[in-house]
């Protein structure tokens, strides 16, 4: 019983033990080239996993700023649909496939002129 309450009472301390200790992914050593960063942006989806270093090179805030303006225009194409069906025409889109609404306006156009 006291051997179990010690073993408690070390684990919830503010001790660091060696082995819990995160690592780091990134030597603080290395420069950012302006190549290698434009490359991370293009990769990574958020602003906020590139880093600080990286965020200062005009290409990058290009390439950030255009993704989120593509981002914003394509949410207002799918404002009125439920989630599942913004979701399915968004994946539609991307695959270059017409999504089931685009599909059922074409079906049902009375215009019967149009070549598809």
């Amino acid at each position: 019983m006291i051997d179990k309450s010690l073993n408690l009472a070390r684990r919830l301390t503010q001790r660091n033990e060696v082995d819990l200790l995160q690592e780091r992914f990134t030597d603080e050593d290395i420069k950012y080239t302006e190549n290698f960063c434009e490359a991370l942006a293009q990769k990574l989806g958020a602003r906020q996993d590139i880093p600080d270093e990286c965020r200062s090179y005009d290409s990058v805030k290009m390439i950030l700023n255009r993704r989120e303006a593509v981002r914003g225009a394509a949410a207002v194409a799918f404002e009125g649909m439920t989630p599942a069906e913004a979701q399915a025409a968004m994946a539609a889109r991307e695959k270059g496939h017409l999504n089931p609404m685009q599909i059922q306006r074409r079906m049902t156009n009375r215009n019967k002129t149009r070549v598809w």
